[in-house]
Formats: structure tokens, sequence, C-alpha cells
């Protein structure tokens, strides 16, 4: 059983007597599912207005009807809401296709490469494969958890917003031909895009080049937003120079190469990969891309 304040808001909450809730967001495309650790006598529904309300209404908590409306009275105050009159979604589940473990935290930044772009046409969600491996593109940069990238069968699209609901534990998803779940303290359901792999070939290089650096990851790295960020190799030293056409801001490093070599990725590409590494950063430089800790790939376009 869980409180309703460990539980997300979304737009519909239908709860059933005793305790049961499903909640669910307008197109009924996420699903989630509970059993709550306080009882009512009747069925009724909340909009997300009304479900933020009654979080905060929980001391002493009581829940009625009143005609054609819903009262929750509490020592906080009493908050009253008109019926909503609405049919509940029917989660049909299909067989279990697939199921792995995974840490969601990965995962989480994983669904950082997705292109949030409304105007897409398909839209691609992490893509997971029935071998274990996680990745993600929006055809610039490309995030990919295991190294054998596109050796799948099939594969399945699931929402980062569902990603972003996950517990930050390890987690057992399990894989129908259209949705995707997580069962736990509560459980979470979603439908699964219909989308297409991204072209990930044009990310993706061989990497066989000798070209590459071991940076620190440092605070100053994100201090000037700008356009550009380019990496400057030279024999005693490497810079980092952040450019917007008036201000240039250059982060040094004492690096000894036995080569030279300049390149340049996008700002914001490179501020996404600075919040999933963690101290250091090996960086390899392809012809068409970099690949940061053998796991994040970014385009040189931007």
């Amino acid at each position: 059983m869980i409180s309703v304040n460990e539980l997300p808001t979304m737009d519909f909450h239908f709860f059933e007597s005793p305790n049961k809730l499903m909640i669910t967001e307008a197109s009924f495309n996420q699903i989630i599912t509970a059993e709550l650790d306080f009882n009512f006598d009747f069925d009724f529904i909340l909009d997300s207005k009304s479900f933020d309300i009654l979080k905060k209404l929980s001391t002493d908590r009581k829940i009625t009807r009143e005609h054609n409306s819903v009262v929750i009275d509490s020592k906080e105050g009493k908050y009253k809401c008109s019926m909503i009159d609405k049919v509940k979604p029917e989660l049909k589940l299909t067989e279990v296709v697939y199921e792995c473990k995974y840490d969601s935290s990965m995962l989480k930044e994983a669904s950082k490469f997705v292109s949030d772009n409304k105007a897409t046409a398909v839209l691609n969600g992490v893509l997971f494969n029935d071998i274990g491996n996680v990745f993600a593109s929006d055809t610039v940069k490309f995030f990919y958890f295991r190294p054998e990238i596109l050796s799948y069968s099939r594969f399945w699209s699931v929402p980062t917003y569902f990603i972003g609901l996950l517990p930050q534990q390890e987690i057992t998803l399990k894989f129908t031909n259209t949705k995707v779940f997580c069962e736990g303290k509560f459980n979470m359901y979603s439908s699964l895009y219909d989308s297409k792999v991204p072209a990930v070939e044009r990310v993706c290089d061989s990497f066989v080049s000798e070209k590459n650096i071991t940076l620190e990851k440092r605070s100053e790295l994100n201090l000037l937003e700008s356009d550009s960020v380019e990496f400057k190799i030279e024999r005693n030293k490497t810079s980092v120079i952040f450019n917007d056409n008036e201000k240039i801001f250059k982060v040094e490093y004492d690096i000894d190469s036995d080569y030279e070599y300049t390149t340049k990725i996008g700002f914001a590409n490179f501020n996404q990969i600075l919040s999933v590494v963690d101290d250091k950063m090996f960086i390899e430089f392809g012809e068409k891309s970099l690949r940061v800790n053998n796991k994040i790939i970014l385009s040189y376009r931007r």
C-alpha cells in the first residue's frame, strides 16, 4: 500500500472502493495503478488540481459524497469539488515477450539524448532491444549502454515520460508487443511508440583513430553559455574554447600530445554530456563524431 503523496499527478485519477487508484494522462497512454493506505466508500474521479489538494489534506482525512460532489475533510481544511463523469480505461495486457533488469538512473541518462522536437513526424523514445541493450539518439547525439549497439532482432521504443517516473533503483521492465510496464510499490504502464531506429549511421564512427584525450570535468566548463565548443589539441596543452561570437572563454589543460587537432561541437550538446559524465571524460575523435567514455557519441554537426 502507498500514500497518495508518493504518486505523480496526471490528468485523471480514478478511485475505486475500497482503496484502489488508477492514474492516467488524457490520452490513456500512461497509466499507474496502486493500492492506497486509506479507504473510501464510493468510486469517484479527481482531476489534477483536486488530486494535488487531496495530497495536502492528509490529517484525519475523510472522503464523502454530497449529491453530485466529492468532499474531502481533514484537520487542514475542507474541500469540495464536482463529480467527474468519465469512463475508466480498461488496462489490457497481452503476453510478455521480453523482460530485463535495468538501472533506472542509466535509463534516465539515456532519455536526455532523445529528440524533444514535437514537430517530428515520428517520435523516438529510448530504444530497448531483446538482448539487453539500451540506446537513444536524435541523429546528432547518441547514448548507448553495452557495446553491441545495433545487434538486435527487434526493439521497443519507450516514451521518456515513462522513464522519468521510474524509481531510482534497479527495476525490471516487461514488454508486450504494444506496452511496457514496471511492477513495484505501484505499477506503471505505458504504450510504446511505433517508431523506427534513428539514422544512427549519421553519428557512428569506427573510432580506430589514435586521437584521444582524457579531461577532468571542471565546473568552469559550463561557465559561459556559447554558440560552439572547440577542442584544440596542441603539443603541450589542450584547450576547450567557448565562443559566442562576442565573448571567448578558454579552459586549458596541461596535457602533452604527440599530435595537433582541432574540432567544434554545439554547446547545448556538450552541456548534455557534462550532465551525465562523472569526474573524467575520455574523448575519442572520429571522422564525423566524437565518443565520450565509450558510451556517448556526438556528431560534429550542430
